[in-house]
């Protein structure tokens, strides 16, 4: 039993900062030593101060949500922001609550939890305000009718720039109106490309955790698919280190995305560079095999805008608005290995990618390595591609 002077420095040290009421309490309040963490499958408790730090921060944001909705949830009102303000003469409560990056130091499932949290503000009519690091924990609201973008950038003297409202400038008339325009000659015949509607679900539907990644990055190099960003990422990463330390590999998951992705790095001020797939394959009778609107899409953005093919990829010019890279066919091709199969249960090209991981690294040649490295270049510094 320890003697009232200890008890006392314990109560000093550890002050009764949590409260909770749910029935899978991680936190006791113990009579003499306060608030202890809880182990409720192993029935003991230990000084809250060794609770992991993403627990902690979980279990506190959640006892301040419940008081907040507690407190208010009864007392705020929905206001309706497209109509003329209506509650002059009677008292409104707009409560704010004001959260930096919620997901630090959480487990990926308590990051979850944490997303169910805000939500849950939300859908009460509480404003909150966060700001994040993590495309993971963003890409859990993209889909949220409430949400309200905003990019915040930096200059390279860390000095801040003008804010990107994004949803501002997905409805800019002026970039509606390109990007529509050059997709809709590529779209599915089940894409209804000039509604409003499928235009903003279009990019909820192409923002992602890997997508994202866009908000959050200085220097970017997109590539057509899960294959390639798998190649750069966990393959070549192993030969291309130093060349790849400070750019993000961004899937844009069909090269017919282009357009939304070029609009927006340029709006973000960002240095990029695409690399796509030309698709044009030619079979062993010497018969070109080439889906028209592959063909149309190389004819508008890479025929006259190119150089010459040199080990194996095909650049834009240092003259042309384009910033593409292309592989003449497929990245197979190039890699000069096959992904497809013929065994069912290995069917998919990125698992055949992995598992041809060495064989890829041992067939590179210098040459190609070397082509390699100068496309990546790129997107940093667009120099004279004949000189490079």
């Amino acid at each position: 039993m320890a003697n009232k002077k200890e008890v006392e420095e314990t109560k000093k040290s550890e002050p009764l900062i949590l409260r909770y009421e749910d029935e899978e309490r991680n936190f006791v309040l113990d009579v003499d030593c306060g608030v202890r963490g809880y182990n409720p499958g192993m029935g003991i408790t230990y000084p809250w101060l060794e609770t992991g730090s993403g627990l902690l921060k979980f279990n506190s944001l959640k006892s301040l949500i419940n008081q907040i909705l507690e407190k208010f949830k009864s007392k705020n009102i929905e206001i309706d922001k497209t109509a003329p303000f209506r509650y002059s003469e009677i008292e409104v409560y707009v409560p704010i609550l004001l959260i930096e990056e919620p997901e630090l130091f959480l487990h990926p499932s308590l990051i979850v939890n944490t997303v169910n949290l805000v939500k849950e503000i939300a859908d009460n009519n509480i404003a909150t305000i966060m700001t994040t690091h993590s495309p993971l924990f963003l890409s859990h609201f993209i889909h949220h009718d409430k949400l309200n973008l905003v990019i915040m950038k930096k200059s390279e003297e860390e000095k801040l720039l003008s804010l990107l409202n994004f949803w501002k400038f997905v409805d800019n008339d002026k970039v509606k109106d390109k990007i529509v325009e050059e997709y809709k000659e590529f779209a599915r015949p089940n894409e209804k490309v000039e509604e409003l509607q499928f235009y903003q679900s279009k990019w909820k539907r192409l923002l992602n955790e890997y997508t994202l990644k866009i908000f959050f990055s200085k220097n970017v190099l997109f590539v057509e698919g899960m294959t390639e960003y798998i190649l750069f990422n966990s393959i070549l990463r192993e030969v291309l280190e130093k060349e790849l330390n400070d750019i993000e590999i961004i899937p844009i998951f069909n090269k017919f995305h282009y357009v939304f992705f070029d609009e927006l790095a340029k709006k973000m001020d960002l240095k990029y560079w695409f690399l796509l797939d030309k698709d044009r394959k030619i079979d062993e009778k010497g018969k070109v095999n080439w889906s028209s609107r592959q063909k149309i899409f190389w004819e508008k953005n890479g025929e006259k805008e190119t150089s010459e093919e040199t080990n194996g990829i095909i650049h834009s010019k240092e003259s042309s608005e384009f910033r593409i890279s292309w592989l003449p066919s497929y990245t197979k091709d190039f890699l000069e290995i096959e992904l497809e199969c013929s065994d069912v249960r290995q069917c998919c090209k990125e698992y055949n990618l992995i598992s041809n991981a060495k064989t890829i690294l041992d067939n590179l040649s210098e040459e190609k390595l070397k082509e390699l490295k100068r496309l990546i270049s790129f997107v940093k510094v667009k120099k004279s591609l004949n000189n490079a």
